[in-house]
């Protein structure tokens, strides 16, 4: 997701049940077991506390992105 502003991390996982929240810049990256059910709760609960989202998209996590959500750092050569 790209959206406005610092999003409380904590919150969101308490609130709409994601995992593995990551925010970098304007861009937000979270797990979700099922999509169909949590983006909605998740575009509510971003928009009830003033972020706009300006580009969505899904996908499925390769090694790298389980890599960086375990460790913080990204793979190098």
């Amino acid at each position: 997701l790209e959206v406005d502003g610092a999003v409380d991390l904590p919150a969101l996982v308490a609130a709409t049940g994601v995992t593995r929240p990551m925010q970098d810049g304007t861009r937000l990256h979270v797990g979700v077991a099922e999509l169909g059910r949590a983006a909605p709760q998740l575009l509510t609960w971003l928009a009830a506390h003033g972020h706009g989202v300006h580009r969505i998209s899904s996908g499925r996590a390769d090694l790298e992105d389980v890599f960086l959500s375990l460790t913080g750092r990204q793979l190098r050569d």
